[in-house]
């Protein structure tokens, strides 16, 4: 699912929200408050306390750079050890907090600790951060770096807040960041408790998975998704959706069909829509028979009109399918399109993520393999009654970036759009007028994953 731009708040200085200022006195109490960096992630604290406080109805965390704090986030009352994580601290900062509480008999506060974050692996690449037009419609990136690999979040200076490097557990062994076995999706989980990615291009192998992490860097296990490649998604009761390569063989020929199935956390397994039983087969006209036919790359969850919509890179096409009955409601280019611009289906080519709103596709095109065109994006309004795709706004950089591979694209909440630039190692946001207001570029060896503007990872713990 592409959520609203739920910004990382821990990153924006808003966090979680704070209880109400009552007007009454705080109280500074003697708290016994513990704060250190985790040791797989030196950037997440690990805070707890203790106090002679009866009856504490809400408590949390303030921290930030300085006293001023401008961050918070809940403490867990249920845990006796009252543990709180406190995400979205840069490498090497000192980190000002302290503990509030209240009762029934008043708000309380614990003195300022002051404690520094830990460094980044310095294996990351480096990243650079420019703000040539002034201004950001967003305060945290949940991403991959593709070939490392390793699943990261960005802040919007380019610091590394958190990361995980990847180990290849479920296809055979540890891997460098090569054998041609890459990160696509990192995503934070539906319940804000850990991060969930996958490898992306993997062989149909019945052994792939769904790696789970939790927010202090402890790996906490692999959901199976049999045949799994290039994406999925999480539901709110855990369940996870997953584009799943079905080979069949044609003529003595192996073809990867293509398959949407799901995933219950208790491991059930659950088919919603196969290509093999809406498509026929006549030829793989991709750039590489490997690649698969119809070759899904992209999925996204869209709970209030219970869809699921897929895009396939060989149909030139986004579906949208329906979860309980498998049926496509609508299909966006290709021979099976219900709209047509200018007389034409053939709305793209190469196309990679996706956003789908208010009846608007915004849609991220790579370079594709020998293709003609640059990475671009280009937005339709889908008019579902008159069966027509009217563009409606357009994106090509000024100075063209060659991406052959994934590629994304999400609109922020301020009406800009954020565009990934994934093997370029390259996010741009622009605003309407397709002027460039922030930009990151990576060094060698940064290609980026598919990328998310995510939540309040400290506020929606519970």
């Amino acid at each position: 699912m592409r959520r609203d731009l739920r910004v990382l708040a821990l990153l924006a200085g808003c966090g979680h929200p704070s209880s109400p200022d009552t007007g009454d006195p705080l109280l500074t109490f003697p708290f016994e408050v513990s704060a250190k960096p985790v040791d797989a992630i030196p950037t997440v604290l690990r805070v707890t306390w203790t106090a002679d406080l009866a009856d504490v109805t809400a408590s949390w965390v303030e921290f930030g750079t300085d006293t001023t704090y401008g961050q918070d986030a809940p403490t867990d009352l249920s845990d006796p050890t009252h543990t709180t994580l406190l995400l979205g601290s840069a490498p090497g900062t000192e980190v000002h907090l302290r503990v509030r509480a209240e009762t029934p008999d008043g708000r309380y506060a614990s003195d300022d600790v002051a404690v520094t974050t830990g460094p980044a692996p310095a294996s990351l690449p480096n990243l650079v951060v420019e703000e040539p037009g002034g201004r950001r419609g967003f305060e945290g990136l949940v991403t991959s770096l593709v070939a490392y690999p390793a699943a990261v979040i960005l802040d919007p200076l380019g610091n590394y807040v958190w990361w995980h490097e990847a180990e290849q557990t479920a296809y055979g062994g540890t891997i460098p960041g090569g054998a041609g076995v890459v990160l696509g999706r990192t995503r934070l989980s539906q319940d804000g408790r850990e991060i969930l990615y996958s490898y992306t291009n993997v062989e149909a192998e019945e052994d792939n998975a769904v790696t789970h992490v939790s927010l202090d860097g402890t790996l906490r296990g692999e959901t199976p998704i049999p045949y799994g490649h290039h994406d999925f998604v999480d539901l709110e009761d855990g369940t996870i959706a997953y584009l799943a390569y079905d080979p069949r063989t044609l003529d003595g020929e192996e073809v990867l069909g293509d398959a949407l199935r799901e995933v219950t956390p208790d491991g059930t397994l659950r088919e919603v829509w196969n290509a093999w039983d809406h498509y026929t087969y006549t030829g793989f006209e991709g750039p590489d028979p490997g690649y698969g036919w119809p070759h899904a790359n992209a999925i996204d969850w869209m709970p209030d009109e219970n869809l699921y919509l897929v895009s396939f890179y060989a149909l030139t096409a986004i579906l949208a399918i329906d979860r309980d009955t498998g049926e496509t409601r609508w299909t966006a280019g290709g021979a099976q399109s219900d709209y047509s611009w200018n007389g034409s289906t053939a709305l793209f080519t190469a196309q990679h993520q996706f956003q789908w709103a208010d009846g608007r596709l915004l849609v991220f095109i790579n370079s594709g393999f020998g293709a003609q065109n640059q990475a671009h994006v280009v937005e339709y309004a889908l008019d579902h009654a008159a069966g027509t795709a009217t563009e409606t706004w357009r994106y090509e950089p000024a100075e063209p970036i060659n991406c052959v591979n994934l590629g994304d694209v999400e609109q922020l909440g301020n009406g800009d759009v954020l565009v990934t630039f994934s093997t370029a190692g390259s996010i741009q946001e622009i605003d309407a007028d397709g002027v460039v207001q922030w930009q990151l570029l990576a060094d060698i060896g940064g290609a980026l994953g598919y990328l998310t503007p995510e939540g309040d990872l400290n506020g929606r713990r519970d």
